[in-house]
C-alpha cells in the first residue's frame, strides 16, 4: 500500500465521521430510532473493543515484521562485511568477488533503495547484482589458489546474504498490508456509525462520542502508519542506511600505476576477465570453465606480447565478469584484459582503452515467428527485453526517448535469460547483438520459432577492453592482435568457432566473417608481409 492510498483510508475516516454526525442529528433519524429502538450500549462498547484490540493486533504484527526486517537487514549486511574482509584477506585472486560485492551494496543504497520507496513492482534492482555475485563466487571457488577453508567459508557468506536477503525483501513488501488496512478503517467507520445511531436525535451527545472516537481512530491508524512506514520516516532508508554505512567504510580498490608487462615480468601472470553468457566469444560449461573465440585470441595475443617483450612462460588466470561489474574490473586492475564481446562507445572510451576491433556486427531484434511486429515502428506499446549493463539497454532506451513507441524496456541479468524470457512470452521482442541472437536462435533446437531482423539501432564494434593509463601494456598488445591476425591464427580460431560444429550440440553458426573484419586482416597481412 502507498502512502497516498494510507492518506485517502484516514480521510475517509474523517468524512465517515461527518457523515455519521450528520445522519445521527437529523430529526426524521431521531423518530426512527424512536420508533425501533437504539442499539444497545453493550453492543456498541463491544464494537469499539473490537476495534481496539484489531489495533493492537496489527500493532504486534506490525511491530514484530519491523523488527524482523531489521534483523534480516543486519544478518544481510554482516554477511557483506565478512565478504569484504574475506577477499581482503585472500588477496587479488578474490577482487572479483570484492567488486561484484561493492557493486551490489551500491545499487542496494540507491536504484533499490528508490524502489522500495516507492513500493515498486517487478523484481527488485538489486536481485541482478546479487546473482553475478553469486555466479563471480562460484567461479572463484572453482580455481586453485586460496585455501579450501577460506573457499568454504566465503560461499558460506554468500548463501547467508542471499537468505538474508530474501527475507529482507519478503518482510519489507509486506509492509502496508491493504486488507489489513480496509479492515481497520471499515471497524473503524461501523464504529461510528453505530455509536452515532446510538446517540440519534442527541447533537451533543453525537458529537462528543463521534468526535471522540474518530480522534482516537486517528491517532491509532497514524501510530500503526508510521511502524508501517507509510508516513514518518522511510522505511527503504531504515532497510538500506546499514547498506550505505558499510559501503562508506569499504574504500574502493585504486586502479594500479604498474603497467600489465612489468607484472607479467615478475608475476608470470596475466588476469584475464571473460562473461559466462555471450556464446561463442566467452561462455562457462557445466563446469564452470570459461571458453570461447574472444579467451582464445586473448591467449595468441598475450603470447605474442610475452615473445615480443622477453618474457619467460606466463599463466592466464580467467576471473567471471558480468555487464555490470566488467568495466569497475578493468578500471581498478582486477583484470588486466576483457576478452569476451563489448562494444566499443565513446562513453567507454572515456573510461577505458580498447585494443583493435576483433568483431563487427548490428545491433537486432528477436521476435517469436508468429508475431506481428516487423521492424521498429511495431514495437510501439511493446515490451522489449535487454541486457542490464549492455550498450543495448540505453540504445532501447535512446530509441523510446527519440520515437515515443511507449516501450516497456525489461531489464535480463545475461543474454540467456533474456531469451528464454522471450522463449515464455515473457516479452514481445528481445534487442541484442546479432551475432549473440543468431547463436541463441541455432541454439534453441527450433530456429524455425523464431525471427530476427535489423533494429534501425546501429553498426556495433567489439574489442578488447584495457585499463586505461597502462601505455605499454595497450600498444603491445596491439601489436600483438595484428601481428595474430596477418599470420593467420586470427581466422583460423574465427572458422573454429564461427564455421565449425560446436560442442554442446554439434551447432554450426556457418557465419563467415564481415566484409569489414575480412577488410582488417587483409590490411593486418599486407602489414606482415612486408616486414
Amino acid at each position: 500500500m502507498t502512502t497516498t492510498l494510507f492518506l485517502l483510508l484516514m480521510l475517509l475516516v474523517v468524512v465517515g465521521a461527518a457523515g455519521a454526525f450528520f445522519i445521527s442529528t437529523r430529526p426524521s433519524v431521531g423518530a426512527l430510532v424512536k420508533k425501533h429502538g437504539t442499539m444497545p450500549p453493550p453492543m456498541i462498547g463491544a464494537i469499539s473493543i473490537l476495534f481496539g484490540l484489531f489495533i493492537g493486533f496489527s500493532s504486534a504484527e506490525i511491530t514484530a515484521r519491523g523488527g524482523g526486517l531489521r534483523l534480516a537487514a543486519q544478518r544481510e549486511v554482516s554477511a557483506a562485511r565478512s565478504i569484504l574482509n574475506f577477499t581482503t584477506g585472500i588477496g587479488p585472486r578474490a577482487y572479483a568477488v570484492r567488486e561484484a560485492m561493492i557493486e551490489y551494496l551500491q545499487v542496494v543504497t540507491t536504484t533499490e533503495r528508490d524502489w522500495l520507496s516507492l513500493r515498486g513492482a517487478g523484481e527488485a534492482p538489486g536481485t541482478g547484482p546479487a546473482f553475478s555475485l553469486n555466479l563471480i563466487t562460484t567461479g572463484f571457488i572453482q580455481q586453485p589458489g586460496a585455501s579450501d577453508v577460506l573457499k568454504s567459508a566465503l560461499l558460506n557468506r554468500v548463501d547467508e546474504l542471499t537468505n538474508a536477503r530474501t527475507d529482507r525483501l519478503t518482510l519489507g513488501q509486506a509492509a502496508g498490508n491493504v486488507p489489513q488496512w480496509v479492515g481497520l478503517v471499515a471497524l473503524a467507520l461501523i464504529t461510528q456509525a453505530a455509536g452515532a445511531m446510538a446517540v440519534a436525535g442527541q447533537r451533543g451527545g453525537s458529537a462528543v462520542f463521534v468526535a471522540g472516537f474518530t480522534v482516537t481512530a486517528l491517532v491509532g491508524l497514524a501510530y500503526l502508519g508510521v511502524a508501517d512506514g507509510l508516513i514518518g520516516p522511510s522505511r527503504s532508508q531504515e532497510q538500506t542506511a546499514p547498506f550505505a554505512a558499510l559501503l562508506a567504510q569499504t574504500p574502493r580498490l585504486s586502479t594500479s600505476d604498474t603497467d600489465t608487462t612489468a607484472r607479467m615480468r615478475s608475476s608470470g601472470k596475466v588476469v584475464v576477465g571473460a562473461r559466462t553468457d555471450v556464446f561463442p566469444f566467452a561462455s562457462a560449461d557445466a563446469a564452470g570453465v570459461i571458453t570461447g573465440f574472444s579467451l582464445d585470441l586473448c591467449r595468441s595475443v598475450l603470447e605474442q606480447v610475452r615473445t615480443d617483450v622477453g618474457i619467460g612462460p606466463i599463466r592466464v588466470e580467467v576471473v567471471p565478469l558480468s555487464p555490470a561489474n566488467r568495466m569497475s574490473m578493468i578500471e581498478n586492475g582486477t583484470a588486466d584484459m576483457e576478452c569476451d564481446l563489448t562494444t566499443e562507445t565513446s562513453g567507454r572510451d572515456d573510461a577505458v582503452d580498447f585494443l583493435d576491433t576483433i568483431f563487427y556486427g548490428r545491433t537486432q531484434l528477436a521476435v517469436a515467428a508468429g508475431s506481428p511486429v516487423t521492424d521498429v515502428a511495431g514495437l510501439r506499446g511493446k515490451r522489449v527485453i535487454a541486457v542490464t549493463g549492455s550498450s543495448n539497454i540505453q540504445a532501447v532506451n535512446d530509441l523510446e526517448a527519440t520515437q515515443h513507441l511507449g516501450l516497456t524496456v525489461i531489464p535480463a541479468r545475461d543474454t540467456p535469460e533474456g531469451f528464454r524470457m522471450l522463449t515464455a512470452g515473457g516479452a514481445d521482442a528481445m534487442v541484442s547483438s546479432d551475432v549473440l541472437l543468431r547463436t541463441l536462435v541455432a541454439q534453441s533446437g527450433h530456429p524455425d520459432d523464431y525471427r530476427t531482423f535489423d533494429s534501425g539501432l546501429g553498426a556495433r564494434k567489439y574489442g578488447i577492453m584495457v585499463r586505461q593509463g597502462n601505455d605499454a601494456f595497450r600498444e603491445a598488445a596491439t601489436r600483438g592482435l595484428h601481428e595474430v591476425m596477418g599470420s593467420g591464427q586470427f581466422k583460423t580460431l574465427y572458422d573454429r568457432w564461427f564455421t565449425s560444429p560446436l560442442q554442446p550440440g554439434g551447432v554450426n553458426l556457418d557465419l563467415p566473417m564481415s566484409a569489414d573484419l575480412v577488410r582488417k586482416v587483409a590490411d593486418a597481412k599486407k602489414v606482415a608481409d612486408a616486414k
